[in-house]
């Protein structure tokens, strides 16, 4: 009886061993537990959309000629303005999620920025002087009721403009109790200037202002104004020229391009900025160099644009910068967004590419009611190899059922050359002069020229009726 129960227990204990050993299957591998991990800090929030997200081409944006200097988003419609001049005068496009209708009245030259007003117009600044017969020196805003453009500021009993701005319009904002900022310049100098309660142009600040941007996440309510080594300054009562006060030591970061926040009350500047890398964060404490932005170009990288996500705390980022200097290398193709490292994980923020980005320079970014992203620029193809998709100055980064095409359905008749590559050391030239009336001509340039290797022309056309 012994030696019976002996050899039992022998066996027990040797199939126990060879089931631990995996030499012999004991049933079903039951799952492995779950063992739930103890944080102190709040979950993550979410940084990135699904897999599936992409860019894809939006239909008959190659009638905006050569780029798309500004959009606009009122929730539901984007807005965009091409290059205009005196001798191809062109109008604002409305895109409604399905095509691209132009409003009424074509613009004698740039747009440079384009914002909805609270009074549910669209507001337009840049160095035109005249939309169809209408004059309007460097800022308009069109009545969606009346379907016309119209002139911003104050008009003589003759219709005609009086007091106007005398230098191109770059940029503009409204403030919490809707008053009308622009960064522009009067015969009182460069500055920021307020429309006033008896619409005449009273001056803020003096300087070479390029940007404004009025913050109102989380009730903050605070605008902030910057250029090209004007630092950034910030006031939360703007009309009062005493009450604006600088954003830590920025005077020495740059040309200052464009400004954003997020939740937590960072403030983000880009532009052609200090350093190698094209964006600066200040924390509240100091300012700082973030993402690792690199260029191919024969000028620094450069942030023309910023558009923050607050439902998933994302910020965007698009200009004229190519690679990160790291190995092996991130290659951003002129846009980029933040991504939020849970607290211990790694460095507080990473940026991270978007797909294979773009051809070319990216110029300005828009986000609808569903946070779709779009931006425009002078690319012609999302990414840079030279059988990428087409995509006229115009893309959309979200969720697509379908692949992009290798070609978008255009609406005007159109020919674009497309001089990208994989390698794309990239540069093209762009000269953007004011071709008004006015005694006092502005003339802005900026050089960016493709020179990479292959070509690309392409033609498409369409028809298009004006709203």
């Amino acid at each position: 009886m012994k030696a019976r129960r002996f050899l039992i227990a022998s066996l027990v204990i040797v199939s126990y061993l060879l089931v631990n050993a995996g030499l012999v299957m004991a049933g079903p591998i039951p799952p492995p537990k779950t063992v739930p991990t103890v944080s102190t800090s709040k979950p993550a929030p979410t940084t990135t959309l699904p897999p599936s997200a992409q860019w894809s081409a939006v239909p008959g944006t190659n009638a905006l000629n050569i780029g798309a200097a500004a959009l606009a988003s009122d929730g539901t419609n984007i807005y965009m303005a091409g290059a205009a001049s005196a001798y191809l005068k062109k109008p604002v496009y409305q895109w409604d999620g399905t095509s691209m209708t132009p409003l009424t009245g074509a613009f004698n030259n740039l747009i440079f920025t384009l914002k909805m007003g609270p009074d549910g117009c669209l507001y337009a600044g840049g160095s035109f002087t005249q939309i169809d017969a209408t004059p309007a020196k460097y800022i308009a805003k069109y009545s969606f009721a009346d379907k016309k453009w119209s002139a911003v500021g104050p008009l003589d009993s003759s219709w005609q403009v009086v007091n106007a701005l005398k230098f191109p319009v770059l940029s503009l904002a409204f403030d919490a109790d809707n008053y009308l900022y622009v960064a522009a310049g009067t015969t009182l100098g460069r500055g920021i200037f307020i429309l006033s309660q008896n619409n005449s142009w009273d001056p803020i600040l003096q300087g070479t202002f390029s940007t404004l941007f009025f913050d109102k996440i989380e009730g903050r309510n605070t605008m902030y104004a910057a250029g090209n080594k004007t630092g950034i300054l910030q006031s939360a009562t703007p009309s009062d020229p005493n009450s604006w006060t600088s954003v830590g030591n920025a005077a020495a970061v740059g040309n200052i391009k464009c400004i954003a926040t997020d939740k937590a009350g960072n403030v983000y500047v880009g532009g052609l900025l200090t350093g190698t890398i094209g964006l600066y964060k200040y924390d509240g404490t100091s300012w700082k160099q973030v993402g690792t932005f690199n260029t191919l170009y024969p000028i620094p990288p450069t942030v023309n644009a910023l558009a923050y996500d607050s439902t998933n705390d994302i910020m965007y980022a698009g200009g004229s910068f190519k690679k990160s200097p790291s190995s092996p290398a991130i290659y951003y193709n002129c846009i980029a967004q933040r991504k939020v490292v849970p607290f211990g994980l790694g460095p507080a923020e990473t940026w991270i590419a978007m797909g294979s980005g773009f051809n070319n320079t990216v110029f300005s970014l828009a986000l609808d009611n569903n946070n779709i992203l779009y931006a425009g620029g002078i690319f012609t193809k999302l990414g840079t190899a030279s059988n990428s998709p087409q995509a006229f100055y115009v893309a959309k980064w979200g969720i697509s059922s379908t692949p992009p095409s290798s070609s978008s359905t255009s609406t005007s008749t159109t020919t674009s050359t497309d001089t990208s590559s994989s390698t794309d050391t990239s540069t093209s030239t762009t000269t953007i002069t004011d071709t008004s009336s006015s005694t006092d001509t502005s003339t802005s340039t900026t050089t960016i020229t493709d020179t990479s290797s292959s070509t690309d022309t392409s033609t498409s056309t369409t028809t298009t009726t004006s709203i």
